[in-house]
């Protein structure tokens, strides 16, 4: 199941995200069994779908993507929440708007990334393969699609 985005407040932070991945991780390392589990996240990375000044902010994204090839689940929760702390929105500060950065981004479409911070963590330490970023201007939204190889 994934983690919804646009739950009420409070919503989960990155960081109990990265939690409940390394939680996984202790799972199925304690399996007793050799059986392979694969592990699943899906959702975009920065869009704010209904906002009429919406956009990309590809630098959210690219700091992301960064994180998941130096395997670091840590650092992709690090990005997310300092955004939410910040009020960030398409790299402004929207502390002294009057909405949130729940509503403008973390908490709407790119609350998203949620998933991908619990999947980085069940692979966390291991470099991930970003195998395409595509920013979708028409809609926008910024898509990826990555892996993390492990044995």
């Amino acid at each position: 199941a994934g983690i919804r985005q646009l739950l009420p407040r409070p919503a989960a932070t990155a960081r109990r995200c990265y939690k409940l991945g390394r939680e996984v991780r202790e799972l199925i390392e304690a399996w007793p069994s050799d059986e392979r589990v694969a592990v699943i996240g899906s959702g975009g990375l920065w869009h704010t779908p209904l906002d009429p000044g919406a956009t990309i902010d590809e630098r959210f994204n690219a700091e992301i993507l960064t994180a998941v090839e130096r395997g670091s689940a840590r650092l992709m929760a690090a990005v997310f929440d300092r955004g939410l702390a910040l009020g960030r929105d398409n790299g402004h500060d929207q502390r002294a708007g009057t909405r949130s950065a729940m509503e403008l981004g973390y908490g709407s479409g790119t609350g998203e990334t949620r998933n991908w911070v619990a999947v980085a963590a069940v692979a966390d330490g291991s470099p991930g393969v970003v195998v395409d970023s595509v920013p979708i201007w028409a809609s926008p939204v910024g898509v990826a699609f990555a892996y993390w190889p492990l044995s």
